[in-house]
């Protein structure tokens, strides 16, 4: 059973020919049996057709599924969580789905990092550029 209703297909398969700028890999863990919750596996296979779904809409979104040796080389934990790799210089990783207020989100890092940019001001940037050590950046959101 398709994830995205009918209508959403059309409108997210047109934000996508309209802001992708190149090839994007979505690379997915799933949830596994001896260490989630049905609940949470639940939300992991949803997940893992969703983006079986984004791919068919748009052909420069490719996405693989990593076994555990290769999510703990990227810092994933077990599943569901994913990295988006494309133009971008880094990885950007998702722990959990990107699902309700988030998948918008998700849908303009899928932009940025199909084009190796990102929509942050000049002035941003260039605080950004005086940046000398390494930053773990983590963003927590809550569903509601």
């Amino acid at each position: 059973m398709p994830v995205l209703e009918e209508a959403d297909r059309k409108e997210i398969a047109k934000v996508l020919a309209d802001n992708l700028g190149g090839d994007v890999t979505l690379n997915f863990v799933r949830a596994s049996e001896m260490n989630s919750t049905p609940d949470i596996r639940e939300i992991s296979d949803q997940t893992w057709e969703l983006f079986q779904e984004l791919s068919g809409l748009d052909p420069r979104i490719k996405v693989t599924e990593m076994n555990p040796e290769q999510a703990s080389n990227l810092g994933l934990s077990t599943g569901p969580s994913f990295t988006i790799e494309g133009k971008a210089k880094g990885k950007v990783r998702y722990l959990g789905a990107p699902t309700g207020g988030e998948f918008s989100a998700f849908l303009a890092d899928l932009a940025d990092v199909s084009k190796g940019t990102t929509r942050l001001s000049e002035a941003t940037r260039s605080a950004l550029g005086g940046v000398t050590k390494p930053i773990h950046i983590r963003v927590f959101v809550t569903p509601t």
